[in-house]
């Protein structure tokens, strides 16, 4: 299981400004902690929005595993896809 501790503001004057992120991310890792990502909700969306569109290429692996568990009678049953 993928986690991500994500940090969402839009102050760029203080806790969003990318040299206060530098500094915030040496000083978190400094003292053996994973340092969360710092971003504002824009660039949080292009991630999102280019994960999604990776995922959803018909050709991607996790896109295959999806087709095919529709083939399995119990999931058809729980999506209504048989009724």
């Amino acid at each position: 299981m993928l986690v991500f501790y994500i940090v969402v503001a839009w102050n760029f004057a203080h806790l969003n400004n990318p040299f206060i992120r530098k500094i915030l991310r040496w000083i978190i890792e400094e003292e053996s902690y994973e340092c969360p990502e710092i971003c504002s909700p824009d660039e949080l969306l292009e991630v999102i929005e280019k994960v999604y569109k990776e995922l959803s290429d018909p050709r991607h692996p996790i896109s295959i595993a999806m087709a095919r568990q529709k083939t399995i009678p119990e999931v058809r049953i729980i999506e209504g896809l048989d009724k």
